[in-house]
């Protein structure tokens, strides 16, 4: 329906009405009741959806710019084409992306079920060998002690100004999807301008915000003094990249902090599709672009008065690493190409994450126990069928095998000990039998972890950032 934005034209208004929005907007500074009630309905009316897409991200810089100029600890994160799957119904949700890597395809999934918050992953090896492992944790215990840490990122959804619940507090509370205008107006944001504007022919409206600047709160929340101590009185057996680190992360806590205080948002909508978001910008109040979005090819989905696009393409001027630098070109692209919109329900164990693949590495917060599935290498050739069906996309891995403690968690008395116990028939490994196999799935999950860890860094950099 709409084509790819290039210009904005502000409409020239009549000066009679002109003056009257001008005093109007001087006098109540408020989103007019038809733009909010529009907004949302949107967020109530997105539940259930179901999105796969593909998210690419492309730069011209060099991967040694890319760690010159922006200290990016990942250059590789900028080069790299992920599907993803995203699911939100009733407060819960479920996520998977499969990443390319130098160790070959990396499969991530989280969900929650309403109760309990699962990660994992598999790392598809080069040499034929795969590694699984699983994360569960409370959900209201984590809502207790980190009430504002962020599970959920997605860029799909923050590109259409519909942002899901991410932090802790609000998926405990069961909150709904919320438009990013009203999440903005919620807090810190204030109107600051409303107008009307041209893009490409269409007759939109330019609504723009004024809020804190969520990377200059961040910094000011940091313990820089403690932070200054732990430099000056290095702790035992830091070696001098430690150092090196927490000097670099000081720095930006420096920088961070002097920041301009406000940062502009400005939103373009369209009120032929209940006010959808074609285009959105970040900036600040000296017209420092931050960052841009535009949506094309909206589709309805049936039955709702909402429309999202199959085509959004995000442009960043900055980067978080090194705060207070912008460039006049974009420093990556990405672009987001939806395959395929769902909203009928999904089963409730989608939600669930249950892998039991032999090799897979568990570790369960809840029951305070770390343990493995048996495995051989036999058992890992068996569980290949099971790991390609989670690289293809088709839901966790699925063959039933006991679950067996390794022996160095297992306590004295094992009748102590609150895990499940193996299913009849199943074999208990004693410690001899444990060899080359064991000591290679659990250098294998090592090497996996790391990985692991790279890709769900940078996704909590992008949704914190999202939804500070």
């Amino acid at each position: 329906m709409m084509e790819r934005c290039h210009a904005v034209i502000y409409l020239m208004l009549p000066a009679a009405l002109w003056a009257s929005s001008a005093r109007l907007l001087a006098q109540n500074m408020e989103l007019p009741e038809q733009i909010s009630a529009a907004l949302a309905a949107a967020g109530r009316q997105l539940n259930p959806i179901d999105v796969s897409y593909t998210h690419t991200t492309s730069t011209l810089l060099s991967p040694e710019d890319l760690v010159k100029k922006l200290k990016a600890p990942f250059p590789s994160l900028f080069s790299r084409v992920e599907p993803v799957r995203m699911v939100w119904q009733d407060a819960k949700f479920y996520q998977r992306s499969v990443a390319s890597s130098s160790m070959g395809d990396l499969a991530t999934e989280s969900s929650f079920d309403g109760a309990v918050l699962y990660g994992g992953g598999v790392v598809n090896k080069t040499n034929g060998r795969n590694v699984l492992a699983l994360w569960r944790r409370s959900m209201s215990k984590l809502a207790n002690d980190s009430p504002d840490e962020t599970f959920v990122s997605s860029e799909y959804f923050d590109a259409a100004g519909l942002l899901l619940p991410a932090r802790a507090r609000d998926l405990v509370a069961r909150k709904p999807a919320q438009s990013s205008v009203l999440s903005l107006l919620e807090g810190t944001g204030q109107v600051t301008a409303i107008e009307d504007a041209i893009i490409d022919g269409h007759r939109l409206t330019r609504v723009q915000i004024s809020a804190d600047n969520v990377e200059r709160r961040a910094a000011e929340r940091r313990d820089l003094a403690t932070l200054e101590r732990n430099f000056d009185n290095p702790l035992a057996g830091s070696t001098p990249q430690d150092r090196q680190e927490l000097l670099e992360y000081i720095d930006r806590v420096k920088k961070g902090r002097t920041l301009p205080e406000k940062r502009l948002y400005e939103f373009y909508l369209d009120p032929q599709m209940n006010y959808a978001v074609c285009m959105s910008e970040e900036r600040y109040d000296d017209g420092t672009l931050l960052k841009r979005v535009r949506n094309e090819q909206f589709e309805q989905l049936p039955g709702r008065q909402v429309w999202l696009a199959r085509k959004s393409t995000i442009d960043r001027y900055t980067y978080e690493l090194v705060p207070g630098t912008f460039f006049t070109t974009p420093i990556c692209s990405e672009v987001i190409a939806v395959q395929q919109f769902s909203v009928e329900p999904v089963p409730d164990a989608q939600f669930v994450l249950n892998y039991t693949a032999p090799g897979t590495t568990v570790y369960d917060d809840m029951a305070g126990i770390t343990y493995m599935v048996p495995a051989g290498g036999a058992d890992l050739d068996r569980a290949a069928g099971d790991v390609a069906a989670l690289l293809a996309g088709q839901g966790g891995p699925s063959s039933q095998v006991s679950r067996v403690v390794l022996p160095s968690t297992l306590p004295s008395d094992s009748k102590a000990s609150n895990t499940e116990p193996p299913l009849a028939g199943s074999v208990v490994p004693s410690r001899a039998d444990h060899g080359i196999s064991w000591r290679m799935v659990i250098l294998l999950n090592m090497v996996a972890f790391l990985v692991l860890g790279a890709a769900l860094v940078w996704r909590c950099i992008r949704g914190s950032r999202n939804n500070a």
